[in-house]
């Protein structure tokens, strides 16, 4: 297995290597290498009948807020929390049932989104309040988060606020708070990301990147979404979805100065992001690497903010290695 390496460098960043469909940068203290991510089989997706399509939706209640989650697999608990207007049906089956194979799977939608009750927090900070009430109410004492684009800013404001529930996280395609290195959403996504309502098109445009191949294995990745034809979620409200946008507009202005906190969390994180990503730019993740203490650095080539939905076995391996280990 060979690993090249890359000569040019992104704000003074270095990215240390490329490995088949995937670069790796690694923070100075917390080393993988390239042979102990495992490669997948395609005789390996069929030794489960787990299947995320038919699970059926629970409710819980705290606080006053009935919670909507479903549960899949068996083994260490993966909390799962989704990007802005996401709900449980908009994570790639594919992709939850790798994770399934290895851990209990744990998706919900949180206060105010879809099937949950109540009103969408304002902050990403009563986001990640209702999110360890939710875990609470479950009678986790210990959780591993994984955290897409919003979901990432709550997964990161967890880890700061509840140390000893938060064992190890992952944060997928997400930012850290605004900070003078902070590289904005661009405006091509904000112009899909406000519609009412989302085409094919429009799903590609925001979280593939602009290739054959990505938009390909895009398409591929909406058809399995699409599998799931009973209990279905609704789609989130638009007074919810703007009161996430807004919470997201705080966190991009660091509001709340987490920004400055990032240095506290001591839990081992994995980032992962696409090198085309046109909603949170590529270079917010060096700069989160960076600031993290704790953290390395995933980037898969020819993708964007789907890429663990473009490579649902790849991405789905690599974080059951990184969650495996003490």
């Amino acid at each position: 297995m060979r690993i090249f390496n890359l000569r040019k460098s992104l704000l003074a960043f270095s990215l240390v290597g490329l490995l088949g469909n995937f670069l790796i940068v690694n923070a100075p203290n917390n080393h993988i290498y390239a042979t102990d991510i495992p490669i997948p089989h395609a005789k390996n997706t069929a030794k489960s009948q787990l299947s995320a399509t038919n699970i059926p939706t629970r409710y819980v209640e705290s606080d006053g807020h009935n919670f909507a989650y479903r549960i899949l697999g068996s083994g260490r608990p993966l909390l799962l929390i989704q990007r802005l207007r996401g709900t449980m049906d908009d994570w790639d089956p594919l992709f939850l049932e790798r994770l399934a194979q290895k851990h209990q799977v744990i998706v919900f939608n949180n206060t105010g989104i879809s099937s949950s009750n109540g009103k969408v927090p304002s902050t990403i900070t009563d986001m990640a309040v209702d999110a360890e009430h939710f875990v609470k109410a479950l009678g986790y004492e210990q959780v591993d988060i994984l955290g897409w684009s919003l979901g990432g800013m709550v997964a990161q404001t967890m880890a700061i606020k509840y140390p000893k529930l938060i064992r190890r996280a992952i944060l997928v395609a997400s930012t850290p708070p605004g900070n003078p290195q902070f590289v904005p959403v661009s405006q091509g996504f904000k112009d899909v990301a406000v519609k009412e309502n989302y085409t094919d098109e429009d799903h590609l445009k925001m979280f593939f990147a602009d290739s054959s191949s990505s938009r390909k294995l895009g398409l591929e990745s909406l058809q399995r979404i699409k599998k799931r034809t009973t209990d279905i979620d609704p789609p989130v409200s638009t007074d919810s979805w703007k009161t996430q946008f807004s919470a997201a507009i705080g966190w991009f202005e660091n509001k709340e100065n987490y920004f400055e906190k990032l240095k506290l969390i001591q839990q081992p994180v994995l980032i992962a992001t696409g090198k085309y990503d046109i909603a949170l730019p590529i270079q917010n993740s060096y700069v989160l690497e960076r600031e993290t203490s704790n953290a390395q650095l995933m980037i898969y080539p020819d993708s964007a903010h789907g890429f663990h939905h473009q490579f649902p076995i790849q991405f789905g391996d690599a974080v059951n290695n990184f969650l495996a280990q003490e």
